[in-house]
């Protein structure tokens, strides 16, 4: 059977019992039913600035900025190219809301447009199979990374969510540098039905220690979070099973957030943590004002909850110190307003916040000269934005 449904039905039998590296083999296999010549899997590395071949086939690395599939990744969008006359189409690999990388097919001139939306539909089982067999292999992640992770942001990685995860009611996005020597830094997301969960925590100095105490807050997070526990009740558990551990000279700074996914209504709690700031039509308007409780792990807690609601559209950007004291070699700290004026340009270009925060983290790795001094850890919510559409690879093509 050849078109879609043999190139699907293909790759669908052969998942089964497909070991890790016979997979761009077969996603080769299964294009070729579809109609196309050949195909070839490309991975975004973890500085999200380069495509990298996956699989020992003769491809080269291809950059992120100036390249057409490069665009693809970038922007969701199935565009077609020609090197040396062989016409092929980008297609971005797409893991429910979280970019991969992208799949090249070559294919002839009439086939360009033949297969385009069949090609879609391939390409999205071919990342759903990436994600899945990226649990039962190193090579994956040796693909994606260009270097040996420390052992404290080997353990931290581990326990992240997804990086982006998106509804017709919410787009959460997070990014974390330096992603091989990340020690203390961590966010999390959980979408209920009815509220979405979220949180960014910072746990006290570097290296494995930080790791370790933030994940100890992390785990006590979830765990509150699960059972029902208000934001209060959440705090109280994670600084009991802080100091339980670590002594109450230790501490981790975290921000939690709760948003009501029907009303657009905002409670949130600050452990000495900054705080979040509000995007609203394409402007940065400021932080938002809510009493910061002392850091977790501390003690003598007496948290205040702020509220307030969100109009559709709006975004909320939670980050770690990391992100504004980034300094340059001249000591300028990346600060607050830079922040918000990279935001209010991004926001007003309107953006996907993955590829928003793609470009500030790029931001500010030039700032600091491509080395930074500390964690920083980005997570941004928008409520009610109708940011489906971008994930609706049919209407994104050029």
């Amino acid at each position: 059977m050849t078109g879609v449904e043999g190139s699907l039905g293909f790759l669908l039998d052969r998942s089964h019992l497909l070991a890790p590296h016979d997979l761009p083999a077969a996603v080769a296999e299964g294009a070729r039913r579809l109609g196309a010549l050949d195909a070839f899997v490309y991975l975004v590395d973890r500085d999200q600035a380069r495509l990298v071949p996956f699989g020992e086939r003769d491809r080269a690395v291809v950059a992120v900025e100036g390249s057409v599939p490069g665009r693809a990744y970038k922007t969701l969008e199935v565009l077609p190219s020609a090197v040396d006359d062989q016409p092929r189409l980008w297609l971005p690999l797409l893991d429910g809301a979280e970019r991969l990388g992208v799949l090249e097919l070559l294919c002839s001139a009439e086939q360009v447009e033949e297969i385009r939306r069949e090609a879609q539909l391939y390409a999205s089982l071919v990342a759903e199979l990436l994600r899945s067999r990226s649990q039962h292999t190193d090579l994956i992640a040796r693909t994606r990374e260009s270097r040996p992770m420390t052992v404290a942001a080997q353990l931290l990685w581990r326990q992240l969510p997804p990086f982006t995860y998106s509804t017709e009611h919410v787009t959460v996005t997070g990014l974390l540098e330096p992603w091989g020597e990340a020690a203390g830094d961590a966010f999390d997301h959980a979408d209920d039905g009815a509220v979405l969960h979220a949180a960014v925590l910072d746990g006290m100095g570097h290296g494995l220690s930080a790791t370790l105490m933030t994940s100890v807050a992390l785990a006590a997070y979830r765990i509150s979070r699960r059972y029902g526990a208000d934001l209060v009740e959440t705090a109280a558990a994670m600084d009991a099973a802080v100091a339980a551990e670590f002594g109450e000279s230790s501490f981790v700074t975290a921000l939690l957030v709760q948003l009501d996914l029907s009303t657009g209504t905002v409670t949130l709690l600050l452990a000495g943590h900054p705080a979040p700031l509000l995007l609203r039509a394409g402007k940065v308007l400021g932080a938002v004002d809510v009493a910061a409780g002392v850091p977790l792990g501390l003690g003598g807690r007496d948290d205040v909850v702020g509220e307030f609601r969100l109009q559709p559209g709006d975004a909320l950007l939670m980050f770690t110190d990391g992100l504004v004291e980034a300094r340059a070699p001249d000591g300028e700290q990346f600060g607050v307003h830079r922040l918000a004026d990279f935001l209010s340009r991004e926001s007003a270009a309107q953006q996907p916040p993955p590829e928003t925060l793609r470009r500030l983290f790029r931001a500010v790795l030039d700032h600091q000269d491509e080395a930074l001094q500390d964690d920083a850890t980005c997570l941004m919510v928008e409520w009610a934005t109708g940011r489906q559409r971008e994930f609706d690879l049919g209407a994104k093509t050029t």
